[in-house]
């Protein structure tokens, strides 16, 4: 329980650090930005997605990327990296970044249209598409349920250069409505799931005929503009290209560009089309992932009944076994993006050209990786790579029950910190829990050091703590910093590796943020169990000493990081317990513990 408490305090108090004070000050953006501590996620694990896509990106599989997390109704996480453009010239990736969003156009577009037609009383889930679009042969028993969930029977996709070649006295357009209306279809409806373009095109034959509008105004009338939306929207005019991330180079060497991709969507519909052709920036794609986790609702604005959210983003009873809501996926062989660690009510969706959304309603949460990954050529995947970032912000999240929770003491020492003069590239830093804390002002144990050093140590804290907090202390770039942890891990049953692992992460990015700061790992110091005053260490001496090995085997592989044996010079070699003489408590040192501890300091300071 006690360490649960801390994981609460510290994601709770890291807005007090400077780089969120920061990140609180931006005004009128479309979603509220915060740290991810502060919607409870682990930003050290969320990391490790860093170097899965910085991987990917070395590796060829994509040219660049843009991550965007929303839990909260906030914007936690967003990074660009790599490049948007390799071909003819180099141009880097940025989070403005607007996508051909391919496939996730079907939810995010004609989807969502067809939802709002539901419940203004438009249509019905089990009207007959015939009802509609009287062009279909009478006997048809496709309903827009079948389109939606993909059980219509209706093949794949459509063959685009016989589509053209038909009728040539009607558009392109005409060409593929007629081919749709009168293909073979592959089974009857119901009968089997096919995930199929032509489905979604259907359904936007059926937004246009109710509507009166093309899919791209009603869209954009409906849906875009009134959530404030920018870059979103089929057919982006000229003055975005620059924004747009290009796609696959042509036979004649030209580079696609504000065209979409899809050749039914591009070639045939013109890039009005309810399969693909969508547009956007990983921000409004998590924007919109906000308004379906808010029940319809975006900046004051319902786009859709909590009724109809729940409606469109489950399964209909009857379809189970398919594994689809009505314009999501769920658990059907297309469900890889969702990874291994999310919820039962997850849902999501991707595209062809290496776009993802995953969208969490039991953590409240939504995972946005768009790619173009079809750039300069179409030769590689980002299936695996979509799972594998879904399952590390899964991991990154916190529960509920660890958010709410609070713990005076964790509160006051932060406070503290921020009153105190912020810390400077000249100070000496000293950084640990209570042992740490204990030795007050660590000034006057060296008299003549014209140094300042800096206590922030906090009593009960853990390496996971000093993950999380250690912005405040980076951010000035100090001197020298010591750092001693891992006595509470232990009490917890943290296992020493994963306590090694937090240390090693904490080293790295003290070194990336602030590479000039020398680094000391202090040894953990002995315990005396037979004081019996703290039962998590009861039997847990020997775990201290292999931390111990870890961390000086850590602190031999960096040419940055000094190691510092205190663990012997502490320990009664008799009892192999921490000397009497220098503890009251058997863990917490007294006057004569603090002074050998700087004493063995002082080569150092």
């Amino acid at each position: 329980m006690r360490y649960y408490k801390k994981w609460l305090l510290l994601l709770l108090l890291l807005p007090l650090t400077l780089n969120v004070i920061e990140l609180n000050a931006q005004q009128n953006t479309l979603l509220e930005r915060s740290s991810p501590e502060q919607v409870g996620l682990n930003r050290f694990v969320l990391q490790r997605a860093d170097r899965v896509i910085e991987q990917a990106i070395e590796d060829r599989q994509i040219p660049g990327a843009v991550l965007a997390v929303v839990r909260h109704d906030k914007l936690a996480y967003i990074q660009a990296y790599g490049n948007k453009r390799t071909v003819p010239s180099v141009e880097p990736m940025v989070e403005e970044t607007i996508f051909d969003l391919a496939s996730l156009s079907k939810p995010l577009g004609a989807g969502i249209a067809i939802m709002q037609l539901l419940e203004r009383g438009e249509i019905l889930l089990q009207d007959r598409v015939q009802r509609y679009l009287p062009e279909w042969p009478e006997d048809s028993r496709i309903t827009i349920r079948h389109l939606l969930t993909h059980t219509s029977g209706l093949p794949a996709y459509a063959p685009v250069q016989q589509v053209l070649n038909s009728d040539t006295t009607i558009s392109p357009p005409a060409r593929l409505y007629h081919y749709i209306a009168n293909c073979e279809k592959g089974s009857e409806p119901g009968e089997t799931m096919r995930y199929s373009c032509l489905n979604f095109i259907t359904l936007q034959y059926i937004v246009e005929k109710v509507t009166g509008i093309s899919l791209s105004e009603y869209t954009t009338e409906n849906i875009y503009r009134p959530m404030g939306l920018q870059n979103t929207g089929f057919l982006p005019p000229q003055e975005k290209y620059a924004q747009i991330a290009p796609t696959e180079v042509q036979e004649d060497g030209e580079v696609l560009l504000g065209e979409v991709h899809d050749p039914l969507a591009r070639r045939l519909n013109l890039g009005n089309s309810g399969n693909a052709g969508l547009f956007s920036t990983a921000e409004e794609v998590a924007a919109i992932a906000t308004m379906l986790l808010n029940g319809g609702r975006f900046r004051g604005v319902q786009l859709l009944s909590p009724a109809t959210v729940r409606a469109f983003t489950t399964i209909p009873r009857g379809y189970e076994e398919f594994g689809r809501t009505l314009g999501w996926d769920s658990y059907s062989a297309y469900s890889s993006n969702l990874g291994n660690l999310t919820s039962r009510l997850v849902y999501g969706h991707t595209g062809y050209t290496g776009t993802s959304i995953c969208i969490d309603p039991q953590e409240d949460m939504a995972v946005v990786l768009l790619t173009n990954r079809v750039h300069p050529k179409d030769s590689t995947s980002t299936i695996r790579l979509n799972a594998i970032v879904t399952n590390i912000v899964s991991a990154a999240a916190d529960s509920e029950e660890r958010l709410q929770r609070f713990s005076r003491f964790y509160s006051e020492r932060i406070n503290e910190f921020a009153a105190e003069e912020p810390i400077t590239s000249n100070d000496i830093v000293m950084y640990g829990n209570s042992l740490t804390e204990g030795g007050r002002e660590w000034n006057r144990y060296f008299p003549k050091l014209k140094q300042r050093i800096v206590n922030r140590g906090i009593r009960g804290d853990s390496s996971y703590g000093l993950l999380y907090r250690s912005d405040e202390i980076i951010t000035g770039q100090p001197n020298k910093l010591f750092i001693m942890i891992g006595i509470n891990d232990i009490a917890d049953g943290i296992p020493i590796e994963e306590v090694a692992t937090n240390i090693r992460y904490l080293i790295e990015y003290i070194g990336r943020i602030s590479p000039d700061t020398k680094i000391y790992l202090q040894s953990l110091l002995p315990v005396d169990e037979s004081y019996n005053r703290y039962r998590g260490l009861t039997g847990r001496s020997e775990e201290v000493a292999k931390l111990n090995s870890l961390i000086k085997e850590m602190a031999a592989e960096q040419p940055n990081i000094t190691y510092i044996e205190l663990y012997d010079h502490f320990l009664d070699k008799k009892s192999n317990a921490l000397r009497r003489d220098l503890t009251n408590d058997g863990l917490h040192l007294n006057k004569k513990g603090y002074k050998l501890w700087a004493k063995l300091l002082k080569p150092y300071i």
